[in-house]
């Protein structure tokens, strides 16, 4: 079974009154990232303990991400659009983007390398969207994704999370599982589209940072 927390200096949660970008801190946290990649690579098999494998569609690369990444990730990231249905703050800042990618490397690689699955999504050999999974402890995972709203309505995340999924039944997990604004029709097709069968819809269980309410829709897998 795969088997990653994050130390106090990357535990930050970015507030409301949060700098729209701290050029030092920026910096900062991209040479650290970088500092984590290139130190795991000493580690031997780095990758070896990870669930994380590089899987091919017809038209996506699947694979662990690089710190070149971030230079794709970050022009889409910050498009509120991509972030309707996020619990978070919707209009994301420079500092947001490096703090997400940062805490996933050192997830990656560190702590939680053992049971923890993210896959960057390749397309055009730009990362353009990605799709990980939360470990729930006792086997359960809950799966994650989001993909740059240019490429919306193209069928590009359906066929990414498929992909994952067919690998994921080769893993030792008793269940997978999934939730969706009840109004986010695409989200809840993609889970459809890879086998989710819904389960229940819990009323007002999303609260937005705006003050807004909505309902969840429940999905799982195994």
């Amino acid at each position: 079974m795969i088997r990653h927390q994050v130390s106090d200096a990357f535990h930050h949660e970015t507030c409301l009154d949060e700098p729209a970008c701290v050029p030092e801190i920026t910096a900062l946290r991209l040479v650290i990232c970088s500092a984590i990649i290139v130190l795991s690579d000493f580690r031997g098999d780095a990758m070896a303990n990870t669930g994380t494998v590089t899987l091919k569609t017809q038209r996506l690369l699947l694979r662990k991400f690089h710190i070149l990444d971030y230079f794709s990730f970050r022009k889409w990231y910050k498009d509120a659009a991509v972030h309707r249905f996020s619990r978070g703050r919707q209009q994301k800042n420079e500092y947001d983007c490096v703090n997400f990618f940062v805490r996933r490397v050192y997830n990656y690689y560190f702590k939680r390398r053992n049971r923890h699955y993210f896959w960057a999504v390749i397309i055009d050999g730009k990362m353009m969207g990605f799709v990980g999974f939360n470990d729930n402890r006792n086997g359960i995972y809950s799966i994650y994704y989001k993909l740059a709203g240019t490429l919306w309505h193209q069928g590009y995340m359906s066929e990414a999370v498929q992909a994952v999924m067919a690998y994921m039944d080769s893993q030792d997990c008793r269940a997978i599982v999934g939730s969706c604004d009840i109004n986010n029709i695409a989200s809840y097709k993609v889970m459809q589209n890879a086998g989710f069968r819904q389960v229940k819809t819990v009323a007002n269980a999303i609260h937005y940072a705006d003050g807004s309410v909505s309902d969840s829709v429940r999905f799982r897998y195994k």
